[in-house]
């Protein structure tokens, strides 16, 4: 209970700190909404190939190894999506010292509400699409490893 509420603060500060108002006004003429909504549209039709993907490894396997092979690929949509917006956008998309690897500019995709603009650099998205948008190819590719 001691991290829901820990959680619960943290969001109220994150939200005391935004004004969406201001933001909105500012970022109407910034954000591509034609781009925005092809960009969700995609990531929709990524994150149902691992369902897919579940059902095409359970149908490689016998039968009373259906269950494990198919439950491998769909939680890999949970331990993926968790670990995307808690480290693993912040290491891709991070501008840490680094070339190979980011820091932690983004971790638990700090600053994503409040970043200039309200669009992603050099796109026309909002930086919580991007994020998502990468997020499935890391489900999936997660979810073709366990196969």
């Amino acid at each position: 209970l001691k991290f829901f509420s820990q959680l619960g603060e943290l969001i109220e500060e994150t939200l005391s700190v935004v004004d969406f108002r201001n933001m909105a006004d500012a970022s109407v003429s910034l954000i591509n909404a034609g781009d925005t909504a092809w960009v969700l549209t995609s990531s929709a039709f990524v994150l149902l190939m691992t369902p897919g993907l579940a059902f095409f490894y359970g149908g490689l396997v016998k039968e009373q190894n259906v269950l494990n092979t198919m439950m491998m690929s769909l939680i890999s949509m949970g331990v993926v999506s968790i670990t995307w917006m808690l480290l693993g956008f912040s290491f891709a998309f991070g501008d840490g010292g680094g070339k190979i690897i980011g820091d932690f500019q983004y971790f638990a995709m700090n600053g994503m509400l409040t970043m200039e603009g309200g669009v992603w650099p050099d796109t026309g998205l909002p930086p919580l699409v991007f994020a998502v948008f990468q997020m499935t190819f890391a489900v999936i590719g997660c979810a073709i490893i366990s196969g």
